[in-house]
């Protein structure tokens, strides 16, 4: 009885191996690999400052102004309706996940020093926006997160595995008892 157990036991991590070998291969990490690279840097930290006011043609007057030569942090400080605007529209670093989609969107089309050529609509009102920094990334590379990533991997397939496993079980529980109650 105790060798059959054994026996058992290194049958099922013989089977357990080979299907985490099909399912944990190289190509499978480097695409997890890129798919977290590619969230880490749509939501890499940015610095931007901002003007806010009550309409849109108040903003675009604004952009006119920026267009002359006009000084972003002056021009915040003397319009801005913006909590920032004493500051001169300074926000600081964020996350442009935290910030409304309009806003993320318009500042991370914007390149360092650039500022919004049209004015930016969010429930707060019209922003001209001026991206200041972009924060690197410090993302390590594929090989340095390779065994992390081999690790998540393993332990997803074999959840995936069990759950299965566990419908399975159960439907042929449910089958088994509707047919034993069969006249």
């Amino acid at each position: 009885d105790r060798m059959a157990r054994y026996e058992d036991r290194v049958l099922s991590g013989v089977l357990l191996e080979r299907y985490l070998e099909d399912k944990v291969t190289t190509a499978a990490l480097r695409a997890r690999y890129d798919a977290l690279v590619a969230r880490r840097r749509a939501d890499a930290e940015i610095r931007a400052r901002h003007i806010v006011v009550g309409s849109a043609e108040a903003a675009q007057g604004i952009i006119e102004q920026l267009d002359g030569g006009s000084v972003f942090i002056t021009l915040a400080t003397q319009h801005s309706s913006g909590a920032s605007a004493a500051r001169g529209g300074d926000l600081g670093y964020f996350l442009p996940s935290r910030m409304d989609p309009a806003f993320a969107a318009a500042a991370l089309a914007l390149e360092p020093g650039e500022y919004t050529r049209e004015p930016v609509e969010t429930e707060f009102g019209w922003h001209v926006i001026l991206l200041v920094d972009r924060r690197s990334d410090n993302i390590p590379s594929f090989l340095d997160m390779q065994a992390r990533l081999r690790d998540e991997a393993r332990k997803e397939a074999v959840d995936h595995l069990v759950s299965g496993l566990r419908r399975r079980d159960r439907a042929l529980s449910r089958s088994d008892c509707s047919t034993a109650d069969r006249p």
